[in-house]
């Protein structure tokens, strides 16, 4: 009884991973068939353009040309100033990023400034503390 069950349950498990692979199979082939599509629809695209240009006349190829000429640089200026905006932008985050750290060696100078201040005013307070009770033995030596 317990070995029937097993085998039913081997059977089931070998028919998932069965229809796992089918179902991996139906992907890369309908991948492979849209792949294959637009290269097809690609190359088509290259042909109607070959038998466009074929078929111009001198002024015509020369006016395509100088049009095709003029996209490339319009693309290529694109590219030129997408590259200056990305150079701009990392010098802009660097230049953050040393203002950051300028911020805080700054602070910490301040801080340190600070410090000093208090130890110095403790020293003062201190001393004043002696003058003061200095001044009263001396009100009472007075008396």
């Amino acid at each position: 009884m317990n070995n029937n069950i097993q085998h039913r349950e081997s059977n089931i498990s070998v028919r998932q991973r069965a229809a796992e692979i089918d179902k991996k199979e139906k992907d890369f082939i309908r991948d492979s068939l849209s792949s294959m599509k637009s290269f097809q629809q690609e190359k088509a695209g290259y042909l109607k353009h070959l038998v466009m240009m074929i078929n111009m006349t001198p002024r015509r190829f020369a006016a395509a040309q100088l049009a095709s000429k003029n996209e490339l640089n319009i693309g290529y200026e694109a590219v030129k100033e997408q590259e200056a905006k990305m150079k701009a932008k990392e010098l802009e985050e660097e230049a953050k990023e040393n203002g950051i750290v300028k911020y805080f060696s700054r602070l910490k100078e301040v801080l340190n400034k600070i410090d000093e201040k208090l130890e110095q005013d403790g020293e003062i307070d201190y001393l004043k503390g002696l003058l003061n009770d200095l001044l009263i033995e001396l009100k009472d030596i007075k008396k």
